[in-house]
């Protein structure tokens, strides 16, 4: 019975290519995840562009992280190729122990008093289930150099092929992102039961928007800014003080800011960096200061400001417009 399982397992030895099944979503795009641990982002890209794009090596989205292309799996799909190496080494073992218990029954049967048999019962082999896919990715987007298509939740600041890095794509995709979050908040909200943990998330993802959406525009304007003027010692936060960026701007192109916008439309972008000033520095506590800088006199001293997605998607609205009459101005 042995004979049999010996000659399988020496065959077992050698190493041979085994084929497992890649599951792509409708769309074809394919499960990745960044290697790096204190990132771990979950993202698709499309599985033509991996194949055809991608060559010594891919790079996260979010974080930039650069390696092989072989470590980007999942650990569903880690898992599902580990199975279906299981399965393939078993498969021949069991086959073996079968023949070898047939051939011991042969040679043991007979017509005498106590007869013999020896039965072989497998265990069943291991269900491999497709590795499920990233979970509600929001939206997909094309790289401006190499034209990969790839998909995130959140913002994605580098193509997962060839590592290009655009301040227009970052800030598109930014607030994209931010326009999603604000958008299906109350659909989000609905999953949470504790009525304490929905609106403390609320609340959270909120504040954290106007703290985005303030901080996507500052690195943009930063960069555009950077690009034509002749001094090269630009303040990192120059921009953001809105008033402020606003002179820098003119003085290089002779256009301020509010001169891209409606009336009304510099009032409430200026209240908003002011606000996310107080949410940064004061957990959005209102002092005079607010008060002097913004003109907004809804909320008074030592006051708390309470946001809502509406307010976020004005802000986003206005950025957005600011930063296209921006770009005419430097193009």
């Amino acid at each position: 019975m042995f004979r049999e399982l010996e000659r399988e397992v020496q065959r077992l030895s050698a190493c041979r290519d085994i084929e497992f099944d890649l599951f792509l979503d409708k769309d074809g795009y394919w499960d990745r995840q960044c290697p790096e641990v204190r990132c771990r982002l979950a993202f698709k890209v499309s599985f033509d562009d991996w194949r055809d794009k991608v060559f010594d090596l891919a790079f996260c989205p979010l974080c930039g992280k650069k390696a092989a292309p072989m470590c980007w799996n999942t650990a569903s799909q880690d898992q599902h190729i580990l199975d279906t190496g299981r399965n393939a080494a078993a498969q021949p073992l069991r086959d073996a122990m079968k023949r070898g218990a047939a051939q011991s029954n042969r040679r043991y049967a007979g017509g005498g008093v106590v007869s013999m048999g020896i039965e072989f019962e497998p265990s069943p082999n291991v269900t491999v289930l497709p590795p499920s896919l990233a979970a509600l990715i929001q939206s997909k987007t094309q790289c401006p150099s190499c034209a990969c298509r790839f998909a995130v939740v959140g913002a994605a600041f580098f193509c997962v092929a060839c590592g290009h890095r655009d301040p227009d794509w970052a800030l598109n995709s930014s607030l994209e992102a931010i326009r999603r979050v604000m958008e299906s908040l109350p659909e989000i909200l609905k999953s949470i039961i504790d009525p304490d943990t929905a609106a403390m998330a609320e609340r959270s993802w909120i504040e954290n928007s106007l703290i985005n959406v303030v901080s996507s525009f500052e690195s943009w304007a930063h960069h555009r800014y950077s690009r034509f003027a002749s001094s090269s010692t630009t303040p990192r936060s120059s921009f953001q003080n809105l008033v402020k960026g606003s002179d820098l701007w003119k003085s290089l192109t002779g256009r301020s800011f509010p001169d891209h916008l409606e009336t009304g439309e510099w009032e409430v972008l200026v209240r908003a960096f002011q606000q996310r000033h107080l949410f940064v520095h004061r957990q959005g506590i209102v002092d005079a200061e607010y008060a002097k800088r913004s003109g907004d006199v809804t909320w008074a001293e030592e006051r708390r400001i309470v946001l809502t997605a509406r307010d976020i998607l004005k802000n986003v609205r206005i950025v957005e417009k600011l930063a296209k009459g921006m770009k005419a101005d430097a193009d």
